[in-house]
Formats: C-alpha cells, sequence, structure tokens
C-alpha cells in the first residue's frame, strides 16, 4: 500500500503532507474506528497494488476518506474500475443515503474532483467553511491575509506553502 500512496504523491509538485510509512502503520495499527474499509485494484502481471481507498462507514452514509493512484497505471483506468466497485456495492444499501468522495485538496493540485463528477455523477456540495484559530494565530494570519498575492509569487518554499494553503482556507471562509 505505501509503494501505491509514494507514487501516487510523485505527480504532486507542491504537497507537504506527505507522510512517512511509520505514520501510516501506526495509524493503520492504532485505529481506533472498527467502521473503516480498505479497497484496492491489482495489476494481474506484477500483483502490484495500483489504487487503493481508505474509507468510513457511518449511521446514513460512506466516505471514502483517502484515494491514491499509481500514475504508471493510469491507462489502464484501475480508478474506474475501483470507485465503480465500491459505489455499486454501497450504494446499493438501504441505509446509504449518500457516498462522499473526499474534499478538494488546497494543498496540491489534482483533477479528481472533475474526474469524479465528470465520470460517476457525484455534485459538488457546497458548505460554509468555519475555521477556529488559536489565539495566538489569528492575529498573524490576520497580518499574512494582507500580503496573500505577494506570497502566492513564493510559493515554492515548503513553509510559504503552507502558509499559502492556510491563508487559501481563510479566503474561503471569508466568501
Amino acid at each position: 500500500m505505501y509503494s501505491c500512496y509514494q507514487a501516487a504523491y510523485k505527480r504532486y509538485e507542491k504537497a507537504d503532507n506527505f507522510r512517512s510509512f511509520e505514520s501510516i502503520k501506526d495509524e493503520f495499527l492504532n485505529r481506533k474506528n472498527k467502521n473503516m474499509f480498505y479497497y484496492g485494484a491489482f495489476e494481474l502481471e506484477t500483483n502490484s497494488l495500483i489504487v487503493f481507498f481508505i474509507c468510513t462507514c457511518y449511521q446514513e452514509y460512506f466516505e471514502i476518506n483517502m484515494s491514491k493512484f499509481n500514475p504508471e497505471y493510469m491507462a489502464l483506468r484501475p480508478s474506474d474500475a475501483l470507485y465503480d466497485f465500491v459505489l455499486n456495492l454501497w450504494m446499493n444499501k438501504p441505509e446509504i443515503k449518500y457516498i462522499s468522495s473526499d474534499s478538494r485538496s488546497l494543498n496540491h493540485e489534482t483533477n479528481v474532483q472533475e474526474y469524479k463528477i465528470n465520470t460517476f455523477g457525484f455534485h459538488k456540495a457546497y458548505c460554509k467553511m468555519h475555521i477556529q484559530y488559536r489565539p495566538c494565530i489569528y492575529p498573524i494570519v490576520k497580518i499574512l491575509y494582507r500580503f496573500r498575492h505577494l506570497l502566492k509569487r513564493l510559493d515554492g518554499n515548503k513553509l510559504i506553502h503552507a502558509i499559502n494553503t492556510v491563508l487559501q482556507m481563510e479566503e474561503i471562509a471569508r466568501m
């Protein structure tokens, strides 16, 4: 699973939320939620995992928390097969009212939201973002927010990129 995760992250130019093997392993081994499900698709010749989903089932809905695709195998369209399998499995359960397929990433560019809309009929569900900062952080965000356009030009730096992600969330919250 981790090799697929690593391969997926190689195509994200600005991602700064890459997790170590130990971090993911610890979360997997110490998970408290028993309603988590793991799905994957394998390349037949090498038996390599090339796409996986980590999902959670709640009382009335099902959520795809993480989806990672090995870009080397995208031409085979394994994500189509796995989405089709998971959607058919869970949408046919009468207690499941909807499926949430994660939120839009602000941290790195993907076209996965448009892909899900165009291929599987997902639609965007807009909501109001509420952010709660620690008291010592909000004044800093307020000052940096005035310089967000300048900071976007310096986005190649990992620290600035992380700050820009927070400022983008602040901008969404102010809409």
